[in-house]
């Protein structure tokens, strides 16, 4: 009987002490020796050549003819041997200065156990580093659990995985080693990798994690669990409300009594170290109010008119909610491509948005996306769409051609939309937000005492204009009290009369038993208000001190009508460049921005409102300013003298250094001045330049002549800055830019193609740059003011014109234009169509083999758009409506001008005219 339980004790101690072995026996063990001068020291004689040797690690060194000090010298015709009992694999020597004595630095791939080289010149070496393998010795490594059922282990070679049963983990130590000191051992995670020094056994030690419990407490009636250490808290499904009291979350600590104040809710938590009670809060809770509001955006209320993406922000429509965005106005749409910063934002919110409605424009290609976004929090701007935080996501998006709209689920505060993978046109999209006032709380407790009698109801308008009524019901047999403050009460007999805002209080009292107070709001408000403004007010004074401008209009608007008597105040931000009288009548005085403002302040029935507007006055006329620069032989002769903020236009000649020598065009001195002439020569003189200062470091990194070895040479710039001598002579300093400009012509027939190598900016040369797009043999021009390197324009102005085109850093892309420019001289084919009148009909016609030779810096259609299109008439877009006919001699020349305000003109203005009642661009 003593046997068999012997056996039973010995089958256990095999199962949990015995679980992997692994012998590691045959295994080449690498390892290194080095040596050292201080392992020779004392041996031969300097010069003489004696014998040393020494053995390190089993390895040994020796050298028939040297000496060690502070380094291991060996003389030339020496022998070096290095021997081992051992395999050696590489040998390594660091050298004093060149002395080698023809030795290499490492010598590698080795498998002896002698090595030898004979010296053909001295070495002086400092260290020698001796690589050997060995296949012994043979260590067992044991690997075992202190409890198999903690977890369980196994061993691969020298790396033993471990894994806790469910419930455990490593104890501390994590392992323990026997004999001690026999291996070492790395965790990392579940591995444990062992380096012995002699047979070993690793056992790996488990214990099981501590278990402490949660609570959870409703209105005093608790529920309990047991859970580990680090174990994630599962809350419980919300409570019911309890006597009308709504259950609002979980607190770790119990309220005594009751609060108004909103406690910090605890929504996800893991076991800790001890005992934890959490306890369900209620709280009375007044309803809110809700309804429906649309915004719609159109391109008019994103300010943006041109294809140039612009961004834009501040804008507001019928919710409380505030945009923002960046975008174009091609295709008299709200256009949108599919890069950075190119969308739009909410940076206010309306409330909860429920959903996007899109009217897509038909410029839009089907399949085209339209991604949208939402938040719990504002987007900063529409660049935020594309580096999402963790409070934002793309819920979905509309397709064009599929859908128009995307129902938004759940509760989300702000929304984004951009558009996916290509650009998108969008004639309105519409945001539906769910407005109005949030739920709102009081009486928090976690221990809700419960009334036989029901909580009063007060029936009462949350919001009125002149005067409302309250009612108040309850328990039939109970009697109501009411107060105003919710200490002094009143029996309730009939509906009170509230006329200004109030708080209204009630309780219900039966058989001495109290019920709980209800509270509800009645807020007086002024009737909601809009003060708009309109005018059509960008001017340019031509010259004269004072332009009528028309006159300002307001209107008051509640419930879509005009208010009857409604008075508004004007005011002027500097009367100084404008002003403006009662009737809302503006005089122009001078240049400069200013803004006007509509003020209505409201009565006993409608709030005040405010509107603005901002306008910029400025003079083309004036000599020196941005839009007419002097000359350099205006600055010569002292028109720029003494003057601030000048510009001056010219090219660049040069490097200026004397009133009498004539400008450097090679061997630069400083970037510190250029030479500006009227006429680029590449033999300057000083007579017909003037100096240019660069003050600042980024205007000589960019213009001086030095830094970029003359290359700014010949290049047509418009300089500001002030007026004053400089090398004795008349010249500009304080310079605080330098803008390059191209010369662009129209001849007199109104159009010309053109294609730079830079990027330029038409704004307000007079010349309109257009874009096209093709539709079977008609060609729609959309204009840009900012064009890209390298883009096929069709360029138009009136009577023709030569105008200074600023060259800019960059300028956004243009998607499917389908000019195609050249920079240089270009042969065409037969089929390619080139700008041309036949028949007195300006349009794009067929090259034919007579207009093959296109020249430099112009644009062509390739013959693969027309696809055997005959030729292309021309449809100029500025506007939503289109222009009906453009630069007819005949129209032009027409005393019935008239401005889109419907103002006539004694000649026609820059931009849109209506002449014959056709609308005409010049």
């Amino acid at each position: 009987m003593k046997q068999k339980l012997l056996n039973k004790l010995w089958l256990r101690v095999g199962m949990i002490v015995a679980i992997m072995t692994t012998a590691l026996s045959g295994t080449a063990w690498a390892d290194t020796a080095s040596f050292a001068p201080s392992d020779f020291s004392g041996q031969g004689t300097s010069g003489t050549g004696s014998a040393i040797s020494a053995t390190v690690d089993g390895v040994t060194f020796a050298c028939n003819k040297g000496y060690g000090t502070t380094q291991i010298r060996c003389y030339s015709g020496g022998k070096i041997t290095i021997s081992s009992s051992n395999t050696i694999t590489a040998i390594s020597f660091t050298f004093s200065g060149s002395y080698t004595g023809g030795l290499e630095t490492s010598y590698t791939s080795l498998s002896t156990t002698s090595w030898e080289k004979t010296l053909s010149s001295q070495a002086r070496i400092t260290e020698i580093t001796v690589t050997y393998t060995s296949d012994t010795p043979a260590y067992t490594i044991t690997a075992q659990s202190n409890d198999n059922s903690y977890g369980t282990v196994s061993l691969s070679g020298s790396v033993i995985t471990a894994s806790p049963a469910s419930g455990y983990t490593y104890a501390d130590p994590a392992y323990t080693v026997s004999p001690a000191n026999s291996a070492t051992v790395a965790q990392e995670g579940n591995e444990f990798t062992v380096t012995p020094s002699a047979n070993t056994t690793v056992t790996i030690n488990f214990k099981a994690i501590p278990k402490h419990t949660v609570t959870f407490s409703v209105n005093g009636v608790t529920t309990s669990t047991e859970l580990i250490e680090g174990a994630d808290i599962d809350f419980p499904d919300d409570p019911e409300s309890i006597d009308d009291k709504v259950f609002r979350g979980w607190v770790a600590t119990s309220i005594v009594g009751t609060t108004n104040d909103e406690p910090t809710f605890v929504t996800s938590a893991t076991m800790g170290e001890n005992d934890v009670t959490y306890y369900a809060v209620f709280a009375d809770v007044t309803p809110g109010t809700s309804e429906l509001v649309n915004d719609v955006l159109t391109r008019a209320t994103t300010g943006i008119t041109g294809t140039s993406y612009s961004n834009w922000n501040n804008k507001t429509l019928n919710s409380s909610a505030v945009y923002a965005g960046n975008s174009a106005g091609g295709n008299s749409s709200i256009q949108l491509r599919a890069s950075t910063p190119s969308g739009i934002v909410s940076t206010v919110s309306g409330g909860k948005v429920k959903k996007v409605t899109v009217d897509w424009n038909s410029n839009t290609s089907s399949g085209r996306e339209l991604g949208v976004y939402v938040s719990s929090k504002a987007f900063g701007s529409s660049s935020s769409l594309y580096s999402l935080s963790s409070d934002d996501k793309m819920l979905g998006r509309i397709t064009c051609g599929t859908s128009t709209e995307f129902v938004i689920t759940g509760d989300y505060a702000y929304v984004g939309l951009r558009s996916e993978g290509n650009t998108s046109y969008l004639d309105n999209v519409t945001i539906t937000w769910e407005a109005g006032t949030p739920d709102t709380y009081s009486d928090y407790c976690t221990t809700v005492v419960v009334s036989s009698v029901e909580k009063p109801v007060i029936t009462v308008a949350e919001n009125f204009y002149f005067s409302t009524t309250a009612t108040i019901t309850c328990t039939e047999g109970a009697k109501i009290y009411y107060s105003y403050d919710n200490e002094s009460w009143t029996e309730y007999t009939g509906a009170l009369t509230i006329n200004e805002t109030t708080t209204i209080y009630a309780k219900a009292v039966k058989d001495e038993d109290e019920s709980r107070v209800a509270s509800a709001t009645a807020t007086k408000t002024l009737a909601p208000t809009t003060v708009t403004v309109s005018g059509d007010l960008t001017l340019d004074l031509n010259g004269e001190t004072s332009v009528d401008a028309g006159t300002l209009t307001a209107s008051v608007i509640y419930n879509e009508a005009a208010v009857d008597g409604a008075t508004v105040a004007w005011s002027s931000s500097d009367e100084a460049i404008a002003t403006i009288d009662e009737t809302g009548a503006v005089t122009l005085l001078t240049t400069g921005e200013v803004t006007f403002t509509a003020t209505y302040a409201g009565n006993d029935d409608y709030a005040e409102a405010i509107g603005t507007k901002t306008i910029t006055i400025i003079d083309s006329t004036v000599p020196g300013t941005e839009g007419n620069p002097y000359t350099v032989a205006d600055v010569i002769a002292g028109k720029a003298s003494g003057k601030t903020d000048v510009y001056v236009i010219g090219y660049i000649v040069g490097e200026f250094n004397s009133k009498t020598q004539a400008p450097r065009t090679s061997d630069f001195t400083t970037d510190a001045n250029i030479a500006l002439a009227d006429e680029f020569t590449t033999s300057p003189t000083a007579a017909l330049s003037i100096p240019v200062a660069l003050p600042s470091d980024a205007l000589k990194t960019a213009w001086g002549c030095k830094t970029n070895d003359g290359s700014t040479i010949g290049t047509k710039v418009i300089v500001c800055g002030k007026g004053e001598s400089y090398f004795s002579v008349n010249g500009i300093k304080s310079t605080s830019s330098v803008t390059a400009v191209q010369s662009v012509t129209v001849s007199s027939a109104g159009y010309a193609t053109y294609c730079s190598d830079k990027a330029l900016d038409f704004t307000g040369t007079g010349i309109t740059a257009y874009v096209g797009t093709a539709v079977g043999d008609k060609l729609t021009f959309t204009p840009i003011t900012q064009v890209p390197a390298n883009t096929g324009l069709l360029l138009v102005c009136a009577d023709g014109t030569t105008a200074d085109v600023p060259v800019i850093a960059s300028a956004p892309a243009v998607a499917d234009n389908c000019l195609t420019g050249v920079t240089e001289a270009t042969i065409l084919t037969a089929d390619d169509y080139i700008l041309n009148v036949v028949g007195g009909k300006a349009g794009f016609f067929k090259a034919g083999n007579d207009h093959k030779n296109l020249k430099a810096n112009r644009a062509y259609i390739p013959a693969s758009v027309g696809a055997g299109v005959k030729s292309f008439a021309l449809d100029l877009e500025d506007n939503a409506d289109g222009i009906e006919e453009t630069l007819s001699d005949s129209l032009l020349k027409s005393e019935n001008i008239y401005n889109l305000a419907g103002q006539r003109l004694s000649k026609m203005q820059k931009g849109i005219n209506i002449v014959n009642g056709k609308k005409v661009l010049k």
